[in-house]
């Protein structure tokens, strides 16, 4: 009986070692340091094949983010151990970064290998998000709307020039400033893109300031987009806009192009309106075949006036299927049971030529400064209660109060997790620059963990003695 439970468990674990993984990639997970917005990272890995059998590279992915591998073997001998690296070229995108990679073998039974690279970006230039907002307006309305960057580095920040924009924007630099025009002929609709200007700062050669605007004409819809509450497959998504229109073309001649299976169907607009008002309303129906999301624009055209785009989104799922990313804000305020207007957080509060307000990173104010004295070096010390949202500090120095002051901390001083019986954990940067006789000031800044700065401590001046 023994002998037979022996031979079961032998037979069983077989399909479990022909199916073991050869390969080992070290290491797994890598991190980078922290790295500048458009900067490049290279991160080695060793491969080694641990079976008696050569295995044969056929491919990799990025499942997750981007980068390129480089230096894989096509074939690893038993035995075998090969270097080779992972080079991102690091986008705008700017706090906790984290790239997934695959590398596919002809093992039968092994889907796939995966190791990872992640570390955090943040950017050199002031804001870190910077926005030209144009709220509502008109194509023709004119006027540019500006930003004003900044950085406090060793080399001055100068913008160089523009090197892509939307095409509804005319962008230019002067200075340190980003001016935009929305073109004359742009489409109407919530539009919204990145102009990319290039900087003089060998750490950061770009910096990204995102656009955005509702472009309004003629032909006035009741919402600039559309956003469908989840549905099961089988039910139909269902949307209706209605147009306004105040121009000279004949409404009854409007088109409207919507993605491959929408029906399209006009009727009398339902709103209360002043008489003589030119009116349609548009209804759109699909019916849902398959699981996943759905994204396209419904595009309304007419002769003699600019196209209108409304961007549209609709969540598919199957029997028993839940949603793990939430993408669609169903919120008892927005008293819409039929769908969620996409577009009204962009619309709330929006004024022409002010920015969108940004989240506060709360941090703690400092629970108490050191000041040195002596020949140097300066030391400068702190405590702070703990928060999540606090990806870590720099720490800037001027030679004159009024500055310019310049970073002098080459990484940030990450966030540190508090003593045991504590809520607070203590800080300390040493400047060892320093000449005796002279008088240095300096200030902190708190990097939240969306790569956003924010002042953490009033100027402090320091004194190096003779």
């Amino acid at each position: 009986m023994i002998a037979r439970r022996l031979f079961l468990l032998a037979a069983s674990l077989l399909p479990l070692v022909a199916w073991a993984e050869s390969l080992v990639i070290e290491p797994k997970h890598a991190k980078f340091d922290t790295a500048t917005a458009f900067s490049t990272v290279q991160q080695r890995y060793t491969v080694v094949n641990n079976s008696d059998k050569p295995v044969r590279i056929k491919d990799w992915k990025a499942i997750a983010g981007h980068g390129e591998v480089k230096g894989l073997p096509e074939v690893l001998a038993p035995g075998e151990r090969r270097e080779f690296e992972v080079v991102l070229e690091l986008p705008g995108k700017l706090g906790s970064a984290l790239h997934r990679f695959a590398i596919f073998t002809d093992e039968p039974g092994v889907e796939r290998y995966r190791f990872t690279l992640s570390g955090f970006v943040l950017s050199l230039v002031s804001p870190a998000h910077a926005v030209i907002d144009f709220g509502k307006t008109t194509a023709d309305a004119g006027g540019e709307q500006k930003v004003t960057l900044s950085a406090s580095e060793k080399t001055p920040l100068a913008l160089q020039r523009v090197v892509s924009a939307p095409d509804w924007i005319d962008a230019r630099v002067e200075g340190t400033t980003v001016s935009a025009r929305i073109r004359p002929a742009a489409a109407l609709g919530m539009r919204a893109g990145v102009i990319q200007v290039a900087t003089n700062l060998p750490q950061q050669p770009f910096v990204e300031v995102t656009t955005k605007a509702i472009v309004e004409g003629a032909l006035r819809p009741s919402t600039y987009g559309v956003g469908m509450k989840p549905l099961q497959v089988g039910e139909r998504a269902t949307a209706s806009i209605e147009l306004i229109y105040t121009g000279r073309s004949d409404l009854a001649a409007l088109k409207v192009d919507a993605p491959e299976g929408w029906e399209v169907a006009r009727s009398a607009c339902q709103s209360e309106l002043p008489p003589e008002t030119r009116c349609v309303r548009i209804g759109l129906a699909r019916p849902l075949t398959e699981t996943g999301r759905s994204t396209g624009f419904f595009t309304f055209r007419l002769a003699g006036e600019p196209d209108l785009a409304i961007p549209f989104g609709v969540i598919a799922l199957g029997k028993d299927q839940t949603i793990r990313e939430l993408v669609i804000d169903e919120g008892k305020e927005l008293g819409n049971s039929g769908y969620v207007d996409v577009a009204k957080a962009l619309q709330q509060g929006t004024a022409a030529g002010t920015p969108a307000p940004v989240a506060e990173t709360t941090a703690a104010a400092p629970e108490r400064i050191a000041h040195s004295e002596g020949r140097g070096p300066v030391k400068l010390a702190w405590s702070a209660r703990n928060d999540d949202k606090i990806f870590g500090y720099v720490v800037y120095r001027a030679e004159d109060r009024a500055g310019p002051f310049v970073r002098i901390s080459e990484q940030p001083i990450a966030r540190k997790e508090p003593a045991a019986g504590s809520d607070k954990a203590d800080y300390a940067f040493v400047d060892a620059s320093v000449s005796p006789g002279a008088t240095y000031y300096y200030y902190i800044d708190v990097l939240g963990s969306d790569g956003e700065q924010r002042r953490f401590s009033p100027v402090l001046s320091k004194k190096v003695l003779k």
